[in-house]
């Protein structure tokens, strides 16, 4: 008898070129997934991807703009390499950003394509969201993955202003030893006098 996962595999594979390439949009775009993603991710009208997205949904893969079931989801995503995946991300990342979606939605895309730069950008929007929203923990958070992003990006000035923004969530949320880790990490990396002046003072 067929696992869930090998029925799952041979249905994909009895797809039309069309619907596949739909199905492993939805799959990367993930809860941000829509027709007019797909359109424009893929450049074409969306009248064009009629058929594509009845096939799906005659293959009970998709329904309402989302897949069926998440076994669908990592299937249709194993099959595309990573190189592909991170120039579709960066399609599914600028459209979303164009249309105003939340930031950290945004962010997630951004990653994915590795374009750490805009990734951490948008991480700290999301933070200062979060932060307006008292929700410090939440803000910690994203401030993190900015910083890490920053790093990545070589933006060392601003990777250390994201992780005193950190540090200054943890203090709002009472995590005072998280904080202090943070102080200790800022001052190995401090690059001038007054980072190294800040981190300090978070010690003493």
């Amino acid at each position: 008898t067929p696992t869930v996962g090998e029925h799952i595999e041979r249905r994909l594979a009895q797809l039309s070129p069309a619907a596949l390439r739909l199905a492993r949009v939805a799959a990367l775009a993930g809860v941000d997934f829509s027709a007019e993603l797909a359109a424009s991710v893929l450049e074409e009208h969306p009248l064009d991807l009629v058929g594509a997205w009845r096939e799906l949904e005659a293959a009970q893969m998709v329904r309402d703009e989302a897949f069926a079931h998440d076994l669908i989801v990592e299937a249709t995503l194993r099959a595309v390499p990573r190189p592909i995946a991170q120039v579709l991300h960066k399609s599914i990342g600028a459209f979303l950003e164009q249309h105003g979606a939340p930031a950290a939605r945004v962010a997630h895309h951004w990653l994915e394509a590795a374009e750490w730069y805009k990734a951490a950008q948008q991480y700290n929007a999301a933070a200062r969201v979060s932060f307006n929203a008292s929700r410090f923990p939440d803000a910690g958070e994203h401030f993190r993955r900015a910083a890490d992003c920053f790093e990545r990006a070589g933006a060392q000035g601003e990777q250390h202003s994201a992780l005193q923004e950190l540090a200054g969530c943890q203090i709002k949320a009472f995590d005072l030893t998280g904080a202090r880790e943070v102080a200790e990490l800022l001052l190995r990396i401090s690059a001038d006098e007054a980072q190294h002046g800040w981190a300090l003072d978070r010690l003493i």
